[in-house]
């Protein structure tokens, strides 16, 4: 088996995907592109959301305090769309 071939199979035998945000466009971009590859994987999807401060790229209908909803969870639904 080829370097290549091993390194394939790898990846196909993955039982997850994991993607980074930080609520900036890009990471939403990069969770979107996780998610629908997580969905035709057929495997989990783990999302790491970091932030040092308030997130400056929350969704416009997003309010804090106004439920179970985090900045951070409201970035995912937005992204995601859920």
């Amino acid at each position: 088996m080829s370097s290549d071939d091993h390194r394939a199979r790898k990846v196909s035998d993955a039982c997850e995907v994991v993607v980074g945000i930080d609520g900036s466009e890009h990471s939403r971009f990069a969770l979107k592109w996780a998610s629908d590859e997580a969905k035709h994987r057929g495997v989990t999807l783990r999302i790491l959301f970091a932030q040092i401060s308030d997130p400056e790229h929350v969704p416009d209908w997003y309010e804090p305090g106004s439920g179970d909803l985090s900045p951070g969870g409201a970035i995912v639904d937005d992204a995601v769309g859920w």
